[in-house]
């Protein structure tokens, strides 16, 4: 971890996808946080902005008038925010006279009210990632275009400290929608948190590997009781295929649900580069879940569950969670404050291999409707480089949220609960004063096993690649009717819906793909990969 966190912090290392959001960790250790008091701090004098030294936003633009920014952020409002919010903006008032507005959409929700979001001319900030089709957005003009100029003028201190890689990655043909995280890291799947006293009451010691894993969770199923909890709470819109299928199938994703199983070299013409709904991995993946369903690992009622899995697990109602170890610490923390003891396991084989994330797994963009994007811009510059504010917006209050270390780690302080760590502020992550945890022996033994299995560099040769989905006249009709259909089926799979049926759903599913054109997706989409593998 300190050679990760070494090469981390010189820039040196290439990175690659993570749809994954949500997770807290990597980065450097925080340099001491300025005060955070409850006295409000006024607008200076005039409406301008206080000229002192620590304010490079200062001669920036006219911010004679007081201004609102509205940010939409995913996750949930925690208890304290407005009390967080209050000192956030008392900071902001002093640096900008502006104020930040906060609106979130839950995990559950993302599918309806992401596309009413990027619709409401009322919000100038928001969170976008590739799982959220940021390329696709971007093409729609949901997002503004930040130039070059744009970026210098308003975002400069963001430009001063972003890694390279990371304007790179959030680029589409040369053009930049979103600021991408000043981070990245292993933030893998390949490990899980399993309670203790579920693995005594199946009489299983361990979980070695898969195999294991899926024993474990049909056996789990038959002693638990529903009043208390399940074998695994799943959740709607959270495909579990990555860390229960992909993995053990070694499959890395390339874009657009294109993936490559790394059991054979990468074709020149990228022709075994699959489609991954088509794959014998998925189709064996969906008959398991289909088979969970039915011996009631989940409640029958999951398909409507509003709470994430990890929040299941932690309040004692699943056995067992696939945790990244960027989050693995934190609910390990919280299960342990509710009395469980928890056993954090990897089960990846030799050879799998992982990916370090993107920068642009998780980023802001500037919506095109915004009626005030110049102050937008400075307010998100602000909110990721000041570090009494980025602090705040990360943690809450010190000393009650959380807890800076001596040694420039956190933990979780007394009133956690009330705003858990980075439980929105994902994409304004960076690498420069973002502490991490303090890790536990098993936590830290399961990083050294992950970090064995990262991609070396010149393996991957799609770093920053982005398709074209207009390449050909009827492209984009297609891609749109393909994402349909996945929509329509993917959370039924995932939850095993259709029980006995599942096969038969699954060759419709297939056979609906292919009626909308998907072969000729695929084919464009492995031409497009091999010309840029060949640049």
């Amino acid at each position: 971890m300190k050679k990760l966190l070494s090469l981390l912090l010189c820039g040196t290392i290439a990175v690659s996808l993570l749809a994954g959001c949500g997770a807290s960790g990597g980065g450097s250790a925080a340099p001491a946080a300025p005060a955070q008091t409850e006295e409000a701090a006024p607008a200076a004098e005039g409406g301008e902005a206080a000229a002192e030294e620590d304010n490079p936003w200062a001669g920036i633009m006219d911010y004679s008038k007081e201004a609102t920014i509205h940010f939409t952020a995913f996750g949930n409002a925690p208890n304290d925010l407005d009390e967080v919010l209050d000192l956030i903006n008392a900071r902001l008032m002093k640096l900008c006279n502006s104020k930040l507005e906060l609106s979130f959409i839950s995990l559950a929700d993302w599918p309806t009210k992401y596309p009413l979001a990027l619709a409401d001319d009322s919000i100038d900030l928001i969170y976008t990632s590739s799982w959220l089709g940021y390329a696709t957005e971007a093409g729609k003009g949901a997002y503004l275009e930040l130039d070059e100029d744009f970026r210098n003028k308003y975002l400069p201190e963001t430009v001063r400290v972003m890694a390279p890689a990371a304007w790179k990655q959030a680029s589409i043909d040369g053009h930049v929608y979103g600021v991408p995280r000043n981070q990245h890291d292993n933030n893998n799947y390949g490990a899980f948190l399993v309670r203790r006293d579920v693995l005594d009451k199946v009489g299983m010691e361990t979980i070695s590997n898969y195999d294991d894993l899926y024993k474990f969770a049909l056996e789990a199923a038959k002693v638990m009781d529903p009043e208390e909890g399940y074998a695994y709470y799943a959740f709607p819109s959270l495909p579990m295929v990555n860390p229960l299928e992909q993995l053990k199938d070694h499959y890395v994703n390339v874009y657009n649900n294109m993936a490559w199983c790394t059991d054979e070299p990468l074709a020149e013409d990228c022709s075994n580069l699959e489609y991954y709904y088509l794959t014998d991995s998925y189709k064996e993946y969906i008959l398991r879940m289909a088979e969970w369903a039915e011996a009631g690992v989940w409640p029958s009622t999951a398909i409507n569950s509003t709470t994430h899995t990890s929040d299941q697990f932690t309040e004692g109602r699943s056995a067992f969670y696939q945790a990244r170890f960027t989050e693995a610490q934190n609910l390990i923390d919280q299960a342990t404050n509710k009395g469980y003891t928890i056993e954090y396991i990897p089960i990846i084989d030799d050879g799998t291999y992982l990916r370090l994330t993107d920068y642009s797994g998780d980023m802001t963009a500037i919506l095109g409707m915004s009626k005030q994007p110049e102050r937008a811009a400075v307010v998100l510059d602000i909110l990721r480089n000041d570090v009494e504010i980025n602090l705040l917006c990360q943690g809450g209050i010190e000393g009650r949220h959380y807890i800076l270390n001596d040694d420039g780690t956190r933990s979780l302080g007394p009133e956690v609960d009330d705003y858990g760590w980075s439980c929105w502020a994902w994409a304004l992550r960076d690498m420069n004063h973002y502490p991490t945890e303090k890790l536990s022996d098993q936590v830290q033994a399961v990083i050294d096993e992950l970090d064995k299995h990262v991609m070396p560099d010149d393996m991957w040769p799609f770093d920053g690649f982005v398709t074209n989905d207009e390449a050909y006249p009827s492209m984009s009709a297609e891609l749109a009717v393909v994402k349909s259909i996945v929509s329509e089926y993917q959370y039924s799979f995932d939850l095993g819906v259709f029980g006995k049926d599942t096969e038969a759903k699954y060759d419709e599913f297939v056979q609906k793909l292919k009626d909308a054109g998907l072969d000729n997706l695929i084919a464009e989409w492995r031409k497009q990969a091999a010309e840029y593998m060949a640049q």
